[in-house]
């Protein structure tokens, strides 16, 4: 067995008494005290999260913005300065290799974030289509993600830059962390809520963390962010996205731009056209647990199986996601999940979850 890698925050997290747990190769925290008081901190306060074991790779060289263009099924092409973009990397037959962000630095500079179990296998990816003329390089970035409603009030005062004026899903590069450490700033996080990501090197990540930490801010781990996706409808790669299901099934059809080229873009007309064998709902349940694997029925048929599940800690009921083959089933639909040998009532549901 590998052995498992550690952030610049391992010694933090051990310090402070986290659970730590094996996750995409990593040592890391999966909660402090508890997954519950972690999430409702960020819902109705402030929480932050070390997200440093998540891969920054930059494509860089003259023309690096077009390549990542054709790569994607995102539009980069006249893309306003400091914008983000959710994308995912497909493979020809159009399955997901990975979702990610996008970092549009310049024409000839472009940061991804990709998932930590997925770093070697996305860059080994990229690298078949990368032009000769452009490099790629996985970054010594750390990454924190302070997240909750009021995120903005606690970091306003480490930067001179007007928080308020970053746009979600947009961020701002070379500004200046209690005007001494250089960060990449981002109105971006997996919680559903406002919230911001501070991209830093390595070696300045514990300095950051520790003077954030002491304004008063519960440190949060996998659990919670795993709850807190999951209340915001996001789905996971390894639950929700895979090789094996393509961007339309799992709902994701409003991030593809069919007016340009992109790999994996002939696989995904084809399957518009015919038709998806699939599609992501969510459910709710009164009682019992849904575990991803477990099976979906609709009265006595088998129609699918769970990709997540856990208890929603601000509606107080369980919640999950998982692929229906019955395209038939729709909001307000029962359904059926299987929980060791008895056949639980679940109801389908919009997404997200949780609205603020």
């Amino acid at each position: 067995m590998a052995e498992l890698k550690r952030t610049p925050l391992y010694k933090w997290h051990k310090e402070h008494g986290a659970k730590l747990v094996p996750f995409g190769g990593y040592e890391m925290p999966l909660y402090y005290s508890s997954i519950i008081k972690e999430h409702k901190a960020v819902r109705t306060s402030v929480g932050m999260f070390d997200v440093s074991h998540m891969g920054e790779v930059i494509v860089e060289g003259n023309g690096a913005l077009d390549f990542v263009n054709y790569l994607l099924p995102a539009k980069l092409k006249g893309i306003p300065e400091g914008k983000v973009k959710y994308s995912f990397l497909l493979r020809e037959n159009g399955g997901i290799v990975d979702d990610l962000l996008v970092y549009p630095f310049s024409q000839d500079k472009v940061m991804l974030v990709i998932n930590a179990s997925n770093i070697e296998k996305d860059m080994n990816y990229i690298s078949v289509y990368l032009p000769e003329e452009l490099s790629l390089k996985l970054t010594d970035y750390g990454n924190i993600a302070v997240q909750g409603p009021h995120s903005l009030d606690v970091l306003s005062p480490f930067f001179d830059v007007n928080l308020k004026a970053i746009k979600f899903y947009s961020f701002q590069k070379d500004v200046k962390f209690a005007r001494k450490w250089d960060v990449i700033l981002s109105r971006t996080g997996y919680t559903g809520d406002l919230g911001f990501e501070i991209y830093a090197r390595e070696e300045d990540i514990p300095y950051i963390w520790e003077i954030i930490f002491k304004k008063g801010i519960t440190p949060c781990g996998l659990g919670a962010r795993d709850t807190l996706r999951l209340e915001a409808g996001y789905p996971l790669y390894g639950h929700e996205l895979s090789d094996e299901i393509n961007p339309i099934e799992a709902g994701l059809s409003s991030f593809i731009f069919w007016d340009k080229d992109f790999v994996g873009k002939d696989a995904l007309l084809k399957i518009k056209k015919k038709g998806i064998e699939k599609k992501l709902v969510g459910f709710i349940m009164e009682k019992g647990v849904p575990r991803q694997g477990y099976k979906i029925f609709k009265e006595e048929k088998e129609i699918g199986w769970v990709t997540s599940g856990a208890l929603s800690p601000m509606l107080g009921k369980m919640i999950g996601m998982g692929y229906v083959k019955d395209l038939s089933i729709v909001e307000g639909d029962s359904i059926l999940i299987s929980i060791r040998g008895r056949r639980i009532d679940a109801q389908v549901v919009s997404l997200p979850f949780y609205k603020k």
